[in-house]
């Protein structure tokens, strides 16, 4: 402070003054203006009206204020910016609209970049829209994945109820949840229930068509193979005989004994008929 032009010490309590008895601010943020006393009326400020004076609460981000609730002259709680900027919270930071002595961390809203002095969201990320709740939603045909809305692929539509993309089924080139009345699901097609029969009469024929070929052919393939063990049968027989007689030795010497054998055999027999017959004429003379 100043007095008669030379710079005095203000009181030990002040941290500033306008003079020896009167303190603009105080050391200690307990204590209020102008004696840095504590009292009763501390958060408050003095109210005239109707020349009746009264005392008014602070905001409760004052700790003191004067002539207004909003004017502080010391700040209340932590995490504030301090009386230049009239205790308002650091960035990251709310009060619930000025409900809490202290500012605390904003809460964490999915899709939110950015939240007002109440913990509102004002600003959401990208593919998200803030509804009229203040909060993020993912937009039309993207859905909520590990906290990121994510599109759908071209052949997937967003189901509401399961909250998740399923295939589409085609109809007249458009995705749909599912076929019109009248039409059958075929694959990822829609098509109508007489064609469905058609097709499933055509593949029944298939069938029954691939089972009696299959069946035919097995038969064919199984007799072409006993008659190819029969004629291999009989080959070996054939070649069996020839070569039996093929090891058939014949002795010359032997075979004209034998011959003269026979025909001494056959004269004997002959001379043994002659005598026979003498004997018999003999008798009947």
């Amino acid at each position: 402070m100043k007095i008669n032009q030379t710079c005095q010490k203000c009181p030990q309590k002040c941290s500033t003054c306008s003079d020896i008895d009167s303190c603009l601010t105080c050391k200690d943020p307990q204590m209020s203006p102008p004696y840095c006393k504590i009292d009763n009326n501390q958060g408050k400020y003095l109210s005239e009206e109707d020349e009746v004076s009264i005392f008014l609460a602070c905001e409760s981000r004052c700790l003191t204020c004067k002539n207004s609730s909003d004017n502080c002259l010391s700040c209340n709680g932590e995490n504030r910016l301090g009386v230049q900027q009239n205790c308002i919270c650091m960035n990251g930071y709310y009060d619930r609209g000025g409900s809490l002595k202290d500012c605390i961390i904003q809460p964490e809203i999915i899709g939110c970049i950015l939240v007002d002095n109440k913990g509102n969201c004002v600003q959401c990320q990208q593919n998200f829209y803030l509804s009229v709740q203040n909060q993020c939603k993912c937009y039309k045909g993207y859905f909520l994945q590990d906290n990121q809305c994510v599109q759908c692929s071209d052949s997937q539509y967003f189901n509401n109820f399961s909250n998740r993309c399923e295939n589409c089924v085609y109809y007249n080139q458009k995705c749909l949840n599912e076929c019109p009345k009248g039409y059958s699901k075929i694959g990822d097609q829609c098509q109508q229930s007489s064609q469905l029969m058609t097709q499933i009469l055509v593949i029944l024929c298939f069938v029954i068509v691939l089972i009696f070929g299959s069946i035919l052919l097995i038969r064919l393939f199984r007799i072409k193979k006993f008659k190819k063990t029969q004629l291999n049968k009989e080959h070996n027989k054939n070649s069996l005989q020839v070569k039996n007689l093929t090891n058939i030795k014949i002795d010359p010497g032997q075979s004209l004994f034998n011959n003269i054998n026979i025909d001494n055999k056959n004269n004997n027999n002959q001379n043994l008929d002659f005598s026979f017959v003498n004997e018999n004429k003999s008798l009947e003379n």
